[in-house]
């Protein structure tokens, strides 16, 4: 996901070393979204 895609109200709080986003969470509320694969090395 390109990062100009994103509302305002998300904010990255994770990711990769080549930039793919990996969890955001948002800026009033208490949620957060993570990408977590436990089958993969990568998260």
């Amino acid at each position: 996901m390109k990062t100009t895609l994103l509302k305002d109200f998300l904010k990255i709080i994770a990711k990769t070393n080549d930039n793919t986003i990996m969890g955001i969470s948002h800026n009033t509320f208490d949620i957060i979204g993570l990408q977590f694969h436990p089958e993969s090395i990568g998260t």
